[in-house]
């Protein structure tokens, strides 16, 4: 597979399984075993919310490859406050790393948000094995947590502003 043939679609109840792999795929390094039963967790509201056409789920993609196997997924909401936006578990399964697919989901990720919510900050959290990618794309660390996820994984919250 290759990142010039993917596809990027909203999440459906039927993805869960796959997600959870992606997601799993990617413990110990970029998120701790703690991590899986919360991210479950969020997928099951979610999902839960896709019922609920009341509600405001935010929005989850996923990378789809030619044979309809996902690769990877993040997503965005608008935060409690209505004036930032929130980047939620972003992604791809760890073989999939280095090929393309997280850059692309990420900037799909990026001009969404900016088209759906224009001029508002966006806001993220990640560990120091990631923060510097986002800082290509003018995210600003303002936090360091150490230990925040796990003993010697660490939190970075970071935000990007138009």
């Amino acid at each position: 597979m290759n990142p010039t043939s993917f596809t990027i679609r909203a999440y459906t109840r039927a993805d869960s399984q796959q997600c959870t792999n992606c997601f799993i795929s990617n413990v110990p390094r970029f998120f701790s075993r703690d991590e899986i039963a919360e991210f479950k967790e969020w997928l099951g509201k979610l999902e839960n919310k896709l019922t609920d056409s009341t509600a405001d789920a935010g929005i989850y993609y996923h990378v789809i490859s030619n044979h309809e196997q996902i690769v990877g997924c993040g997503g965005f909401a608008l935060k409690d406050n209505n004036r930032e936006v929130v980047f939620a578990w972003g992604l791809i399964d760890q073989q999939f790393h280095k090929k393309g697919y997280g850059k692309a989901l990420f900037e799909y990720r990026l001009n969404e948000a900016g088209f759906i919510y224009p001029g508002m900050d966006i806001l993220l959290d990640t560990s120091q094995h990631s923060f510097t990618f986002f800082q290509k794309y003018g995210f600003k660390v303002e936090k360091i947590t150490p230990d925040f996820y796990a003993p010697g994984m660490d939190r970075y919250d970071m935000r990007h502003s138009p």
